[in-house]
């Protein structure tokens, strides 16, 4: 059995441009009257690698930085995106799950989607640590730049960036009235739209003035993302025409909506609080899955071999086998059936799905205490963090309407965080001090069926996870 993925294309606007004919005598006219060719310069970049802004150029780790023109140009509007435009970095969405993803960076990664594992590559959202990969597709439209370092990054960034760290970084608000709005269509019914609203609430622009209160601005993003499935759940004329399919009626399609409120409050020129809100809700379809290969006289061939004689016999299961239902070469319509799993006893019949709800707070705060004494320059930061994400996914695996290799998994995961910084510049040393907790509350519900036909009886495992550490951050250069 393989799960295929099949790659999309979307109505794109061209520009044309026509060629202008000129006569040898004046190409040549043309070429002394050019002015000469101004010096190249090389973009200045700020990135926050070591907790700090500071140039690209002076930053001693192997980073690489894509700024908002460079993310537009890429097409860059969700997490995977980002694997398709940093060189040494891979980020795949898992199979079976498009809003989950796996980031492997210098040959480091983990894809198992269980509560209790914890990947090898960190990733961030405003400096929060997302420590699950089970709903991490975000959908990333108004960033301001997306930094990846290369690990190990555990010194500042924690046990979990041994192959490295992914760390997004969003648009804050302004104090400038600015209203935008994107729209993209395409085959299989793809429909892509983005609202972006930038309002100042309190300020020089904003609808009233407080010298008290500072500047209060507020930031939203809405989008909405769809597309029909790439493959159809049915039977091809090859195929028996019972048992008939169930379950969804195709195969990785999309179905999003997704919503960012940001606000920024300066209530002076040395403190500035950032909060932003964050909701994503996910109503999409596993992937299509083929039976390529039967292995001889297994019991889902048409003879099925007694194990340790010679003697076969029809298959017991299903007569025939799954043969029929072999596709060795990519096609547009899998079989599939809805799913037989278990539920308060019932035994219901459950669609192929891959939903979830993801809502994430994020609480920045900043101040700029300036010059303390032989400390140097001193910044104080804070950064608190809570994502709670509900996801249910539900599979069939044996690419044939019958109830074989079937999969189920819920779960509710709940993280909360907390970090202190200490950032400080004198004459000779950069440095970084601090403390970060983090904890966290995982619930798993696993249901799996294989040879239903059999006994009906499900595989059930129920995990429960609770977690929480510390470490303290320190740095100089």
């Amino acid at each position: 059995m393989v799960c295929s993925t099949r790659i999309k294309w979307k109505f794109m606007t061209l520009a044309l441009a026509g060629a202008l004919v000129m006569p040898a005598g004046g190409w040549a006219q043309a070429a002394k009257k050019q002015a000469p060719a101004a010096a190249m310069e090389i973009e200045e970049i700020t990135v926050t690698a070591q907790k700090r802004e500071e140039s690209i150029q002076e930053t001693p780790i192997s980073v690489t930085a894509l700024g908002t023109e460079a993310l537009q140009q890429k097409g860059v509007t969700d997490v995977v995106a980002i694997g398709e435009t940093v060189p040494a970095v891979r980020i795949t969405s898992n199979p079976g799950s498009p809003a989950s993803t796996t980031i492997t960076i210098r040959g480091m990664t983990q894809g198992n989607p269980e509560a209790a594992f914890q990947p090898k590559a960190g990733m961030y959202v405003d400096g929060a640590y997302i420590a699950k990969i089970v709903g991490n597709n975000f959908d990333l439209e108004d960033l301001e730049r997306v930094e990846v370092l290369r690990g190990p990054q555990g010194t500042l960034y924690g046990r979990n960036t041994i192959g490295g760290a992914v760390s997004f970084i969003t648009k804050k608000p302004t104090e400038d009235r600015e209203i935008r709005i994107k729209t993209e269509v395409g085959n299989y019914e793809t429909s892509k739209s983005h609202l972006m609203v930038n309002v100042p609430l309190i300020g020089k622009n904003g609808f009233t003035q407080s010298d008290a209160l500072g500047t209060l601005s507020l930031r939203n993003n809405f989008g909405y993302k769809t597309h029909d499935g790439f493959y159809k759940n049915g039977l091809t004329a090859s195929m028996p025409a019972t048992p008939t399919t169930g379950g969804a009626g195709d195969y990785e399609n999309l179905n999003r909506i997704y919503n960012t409120v940001a606000l920024r409050w300066a209530p002076s020129k040395n403190v500035t609080v950032d909060y932003s809100f964050e909701y994503h809700r996910y109503r999409d379809h596993p992937t299509a899955t083929f039976l390529t290969y039967i292995y001889p006289g297994s019991i889902q061939d048409v003879m099925y071999r007694i194990p340790g004689t010679s003697i076969s016999i029809p298959n017991p299961l299903t007569p025939g086998g799954l043969v029929p239902y072999i596709q060795k070469n990519r096609n547009d319509t899998a079989p599939s059936n809805a799913l037989m799993m278990y539920g308060d006893g019932k035994n219901p019949l459950h669609q192929q799905r891959d939903d979830g709800n993801h809502r994430m707070h994020i609480l920045n705060g900043a101040w700029d205490v300036g010059e303390v004494g032989p400390l140097g320059n001193v910044t104080l930061k804070s950064i608190s963090a809570y994502r709670s994400f509900s996801y249910e996914s539900e599979q069939d695996l044996d690419g044939s309407p019958h109830h074989i290799a079937e999969f189920s998994q819920r779960n509710h995961i709940q993280t909360w965080s907390e970090e202190l910084q200490w950032v400080g510049s004198a004459p000779r040393v950069h440095y970084v001090l601090g403390g970060y907790y983090y904890g966290e509350y995982a619930m798993q519900h696993e249901s799996q069926i294989f040879f239903g036909g059999i006994n009906n009886l499900p595989y059930k495992n129920f995990n429960r996870t609770s977690t929480a550490s510390s470490r303290m951050l320190r740095s100089g250069n």
